[in-house]
């Protein structure tokens, strides 16, 4: 079993090579092997999204989720802490 995790919404790979653009390196290889028909027309279930997260304050992280996680994104931060 192999498992690749990542988050294809956050910082990806930096390409500046003309030619390896060509070749898609500018994009992960997570997010290569999700577009397969495999994953993407017969197998779905294989893949999860990050719906959970535990550094940031929902105001924080409502446009991200809005505009990335198509508003499915949650804080869920336990923390007691007080604003001042």
């Amino acid at each position: 079993v192999i498992v690749l995790a990542g988050d294809s919404k956050q910082i990806g790979p930096s390409v500046f090579s003309p030619a390896a653009r060509s070749l898609r390196l500018g994009v992960s290889i997570l997010e290569r092997m999700l577009d397969l028909p495999f994953y993407k027309e017969k197998h779905p279930e294989l893949s999860c999204r990050l719906r959970f997260n535990y550094r940031c304050h929902s105001d924080i992280l409502e446009l991200p989720s809005m505009l990335f996680y198509d508003g499915k994104m949650v804080a869920s931060r336990t923390s007691n802490i007080q604003p001042i």
